[in-house]
């Protein structure tokens, strides 16, 4: 299908879409309306369309292959509902920068992410891939989940806030967590069966409005910088070479509000003699409870996340990028 000479295009009476619509080559189409596209079974392809500025998919819940290609003026995509089940999804070349709407899970664990434009997302969800990149998301204003991966570092270099909870887990090669910029978290963060994790660092952040759960073999968590956390904390390192002593003070300054504070990992060999059989240390200092901190070690061999979406063969090219999911 090619279209000269239209500025918009109005197909809001099509609901599901079961043959392969393709817009090739039309520089004067400006915006496209699928406002009621619940369905794409077939393919929807959109490529060189120069001056395309906007497209509304208001209600697509689920797709097998959509394609934006060489789209230089696209800045607005509309994914309201969210979608849910894709087969293929590539933006490549456009002028988006956000994204509300949009889960990323996969099959294939050999596929990879790339968000390089992406500055802004409503919640984020990053399942099932052996790469991710965002170098510029700056913002996640709701949840961000991450799980299930098989990269071995993660980093998001210029995020600044999220909105909600974090969560991180399942990762049997994660070695690396990098959210430097990082200052504000106003809800929970929460990560655990990270079997190889080594080094957090959350080196900027500040506020954590919520309650703080880690667990895991890191050597280091970095928060120097961090001032006050509204609920429950609880950190048990399985590392000797952990140490519990910074959030000790802050716990001791009442800069840690929740009724429950621990903070665990095992006695460091050269500084236990006295002791003998001892093979925990660290301050373990709980309102409620005797202080043990065994909890948060269940097992995730089953992914059973309530939020996991099967999406075969994903793929996302740089220019823009996404995840996203607005639920």
């Amino acid at each position: 299908m090619q279209i000269n000479g239209i500025g918009s295009i109005d197909l809001s009476s099509v609901k599901v879409l079961k043959a392969k619509l393709s817009i090739l080559n039309s520089p004067s189409i400006v915006s496209l309306n699928f406002n009621q596209l619940q369905n794409i079974t077939g393919a929807l392809v959109i490529n060189n369309a120069t001056q395309l500025n906007s497209i509304d998919l208001t209600q697509l819940t689920n797709v097998e292959t959509l394609q934006l290609v060489s789209l230089p003026s696209f800045a607005i995509l509309n994914l309201n509902q969210g979608v849910q089940k894709a087969g293929t999804i590539v933006l490549s070349d456009t002028a988006l920068t956000n994204l509300n709407g949009l889960i990323l899970s996969f099959n294939n664990d050999d596929a990879e992410v790339k968000l390089d434009s992406l500055k802004w997302a409503g919640n984020l969800t990053i399942q099932d891939v052996s790469s991710i990149q965002a170098s510029n998301l700056t913002s996640v204003n709701g949840s961000l989940l991450i799980s299930y991966n098989t990269f071995d570092e993660l980093e998001f270099p210029n995020l600044k806030s999220v909105g909600n909870s974090m969560q991180i887990f399942a990762h049997d090669e994660l070695t690396k967590i990098s959210f430097p910029k990082l200052s504000e978290l106003d809800g929970e963060l929460e990560m655990f069966n990270n079997t190889q994790l080594e080094e957090i660092d959350f080196g900027n952040l500040t506020t954590i409005k919520g309650a703080v759960t880690i667990s895991g073999p890191f050597d280091n968590l970095t928060m120097e910088n961090l001032k006050l956390v509204s609920g429950d904390f609880q950190v048990n390192s399985t590392s000797d070479k952990f140490d519990c002593s910074a959030f000790d003070k802050l716990h001791e300054k009442g800069k840690i509000e929740g009724h429950n504070y621990v903070c665990t990992h095992p006695a460091n060999p050269s500084s236990s003699s006295k002791s003998g059989s001892s093979t925990q240390t660290g301050k373990s200092d709980s309102k409620s409870s005797d202080g043990s901190s065994s909890s948060n070690s269940s097992s995730s061999s089953k992914k059973g996340a309530s939020n996991v979406l099967v999406v075969p063969g994903m793929v996302l090219t740089t220019a823009l990028g996404v995840l996203l999911a607005l639920i």
